[in-house]
Parts: structure tokens; sequence; C-alpha cells
């Protein structure tokens, strides 16, 4: 049987298992009387990730992984924060763009938002093509 570690005393002799509410296991620790709970849930987050990029909402992710759609959301913003930003992959591993850009942006508004939106881009002058854009809000 695994030993858990008291995270307040970080002893195993002392810790017993008291009870299992829903999915985790409640633990007690007799030296410093402290209760603490283990997660029994392990979620294939490899797995999660492809099912949501091939599409697949988080609602219909919730009920194939038996997960609330709120903890499959953050599993799936977990894993799309490691990722590399667009812009710098770009740069960093394409070398067929010129170093010479020019940048600009178009400002329009949006019914029912006070300030408007900007869609900013980046040309590169010599190959005529778009690599960096992007929908940012406006101040005024």
């Amino acid at each position: 049987m695994r030993k858990y570690k008291c995270p307040t005393c970080h002893t195993t002799t002392n810790v017993i298992r008291q009870t299992k509410r829903g999915k985790s296991i409640l633990y007690k620790c007799k030296s410093c009387v402290k209760y603490f709970s283990i997660k029994t849930i392990h979620v294939d987050s490899r797995a999660m990730l492809l099912d949501h990029l091939e599409g697949l909402p988080f609602r219909a992710l919730a009920r194939k992984y038996h997960l609330s759609p709120m903890t499959t959301w953050r599993v799936c913003e977990e894993a799309l924060q490691k990722l590399p930003d667009n812009n710098k992959f770009t740069f960093k591993y394409c070398n067929k763009f010129s170093d010479i850009f020019v940048f600009d942006g178009k400002y329009f508004t949006v019914k029912g938002y006070d300030n408007g939106y900007a869609l900013l881009w980046g040309i590169d002058y010599l190959r005529h093509e778009i690599p960096i854009f992007t929908l940012a809000p406006t101040e005024s």
C-alpha cells in the first residue's frame, strides 16, 4: 500500500485513511492532528488536448473523460499556455521573410462598446506576405 506524506509535518508513519468523499480520499495525520485529501482522478491531458484541437467542445470532452466542463477547460488551458507564441515561432524557425516590415492598422467601431477595436498587421516588404496580425481593443 502506498504511504502518503502529511503536507504539514511531512511524516508518513502516522498517516491513516479516514474516509472517501466523492472522487478524493481524506487522510488524517495522527502526529499533528490535521486532515488532508488526495485527488484520485488521473486525467490523460495529452489525449484531452488532442481531442480539443480536433474540435471537440468542452462539454463533450467533459462527458468523454467524466469530468466537469470547467476542469476540462483548465486542463486544456494549462497545456495551451505551454505552447510558444505563434509570432515568435514564425520568426525563430522560418527564414523566408526579409528584415523589412511595414506595419499598419485599421480602426473600427463595434456596436454596443464605448471604445473601438484596431486590426494591426505587419507586411513583409519584399515578399508581400502578412506573417503578423492581431485584433486589439483601443482606448478611444
